[in-house]
């Protein structure tokens, strides 16, 4: 079984190559924030934060979608196996519904480093990597034996939760660093 999980995993990592798009925001969210922070332009500042987020909605959007509903032929280009193309079919279905996550994360963690605030990367990459991972799959592992849909549903809660987190925080530090910031997609 653990061959099977392990192979599953591996299959599964060419589709998660879609995440360089929130890469690619994380970099043009940091480069736009800084430069327009610094210059005092606000506005440009909330714009690209925005900007960032809707287009990474879209893609994203585009992406679970397209994860989701075709989990079962991109397994297959990978593997023959029924129990790893099965494994890795749950798998990708579920770490689909985390894409848009990742690109929340991604934009905030970028805007907190270009107002000048970069621990903030550290501190809830230390929770979401290393704290949360620890308590969490021992409760759904150990505790409530979920066994391994447990850890997956928990990294789908662990990166839901940093996300929103994420949003709730950055909005506090915008509107304590430049003033009003209806932070949101819209």
């Amino acid at each position: 079984m653990l061959n099977a999980i392990l192979n599953a995993l591996g299959e599964t990592k060419p589709y998660r190559n879609f995440l360089i798009i929130g890469f690619l925001l994380n970099i043009a969210t940091l480069t736009l924030v800084a430069q327009n922070n610094g210059a005092g332009l606000i506005d440009r500042v909330k714009g690209s934060v925005r900007t960032a987020l809707r287009y990474g909605t879209f893609i994203m959007a585009l992406g679970t979608v397209g994860v989701f509903s075709l989990a079962g032929p991109l397994m297959r280009v990978f593997s023959h196996e029924q129990n790893v193309i099965g494994i890795g079919v749950t798998y990708l279905r579920i770490d689909a519904l985390v894409l848009y996550a990742y690109v929340i994360l991604f934009v905030n963690v970028a805007a907190m480093q270009g107002i000048k605030n970069p621990m903030f990367a550290v501190w809830i990459g230390i929770c979401r990597q290393v704290i949360a991972p620890v308590v969490l799959f021992w409760i759904l592992t150990r505790v409530l034996d979920f066994g391994l849909l447990g850890i997956w549903w928990g990294i789908f809660s662990i990166t839901w939760s940093a996300a929103l987190f994420s949003v709730f925080y950055v909005r506090a530090k915008f509107q304590e660093a430049v003033g009003s910031f209806p932070l949101g997609i819209g």
